[in-house]
């Protein structure tokens, strides 16, 4: 469900309106987003944190910020991809009037300097598009979160082509870094523990891992040929397969990789 905040804007013909909003916020009812938005106290406090940066991004364009566009890590958090960390107290746009950023309380503009950005509309929101935000976070953001952005737009079907054009009309730094990113990026993995295990272990020099090697073992299970094991990281050199798990309830929050033989090899130690 798509949370819509409480707007006081455009209501200087309804005085009482407006203060019996403030009012509530003031009794604790509702929670104030920025200037003159508002949401309740219990849909805030049951909000996830993308969920809460995306009222975020309703309350500022709802201060009349018309020809931006919603990019970088807030159009990540309005498309769905996912990401490592916080998204912020701070809106990011990008505003094709501006030869140069600006940044304030609750929202940062990125100059486009007459360029503008191809986008959509996503619930009445105009953000990048999957291809223009891929290309935004490779330049700008930390690698970790660069390569689960774009393996996440990869999965969702845009050609690695169609990203390294875009990438190739940017007049920005950092094209070689988001050029290497982007060329190295997989669809194959699953999960943003993948993708960060993944671009370390290039960095490190390791050998490119196979995603989702599927193994069998004929008359181990009573189907022949099902798989014994489906490892999220295989390195046939050493014949380990790995796993980036999930935590389950009671677990450590933290990823963590489940080293196991791959079958023919030797047996895992007892746990």
């Amino acid at each position: 469900m798509e949370h819509v905040p409480i707007s006081t804007v455009g209501l200087a013909q309804e005085p009482g309106r407006a203060s019996a909003i403030r009012r509530a916020a003031d009794a604790g009812t509702l929670v104030r987003v920025r200037r003159g938005t508002y949401v309740g106290s219990d849909e805030w406090a049951s909000m996830t944190g993308r969920e809460r940066h995306r009222v975020l991004v309703r309350s500022v364009l709802a201060g009349g910020s018309d020809s931006v566009v919603v990019s970088h890590g807030s159009a990540v958090a309005v498309l769905g991809l996912p990401w490592i960390g916080a998204f912020g107290e701070r809106v990011t746009v990008t505003d094709p009037m501006r030869d140069r950023g600006q940044v304030k309380r609750s929202i940062q503009r990125i100059g486009g300097a007459g360029r503008q950005p191809s986008s959509v509309e996503v619930d009445g929101v105009p953000v990048t598009t999957l291809t223009e935000t891929a290309v935004d976070v490779a330049l700008r953001e930390h690698p970790w979160r660069a390569i689960v952005v774009l393996d996440a737009v990869l999965r969702r079907g845009v050609e690695r082509a169609t990203i390294l054009e875009a990438l190739r009309s940017r007049r920005a730094r950092g094209q070689r870094r988001a050029r290497e990113l982007v060329e190295y990026a997989d669809p194959l993995a699953e999960s943003p523990g993948e993708s960060i295990t993944r671009w370390g272990a290039h960095v490190l020099g390791a050998p490119d891992p196979v995603l989702q090697q599927e193994f069998t073992h004929d008359g181990l299970l009573r189907d022949p040929g099902r798989p014994v094991v489906r490892g999220s990281w295989c390195d046939r050199r050493v014949r380990r397969a790995g796993e980036v798990r999930r935590p389950t309830a009671g677990a450590d929050t933290d990823r963590r990789l489940d080293r196991r033989e791959a079958p023919g090899g030797p047996s895992p130690p007892p746990p």
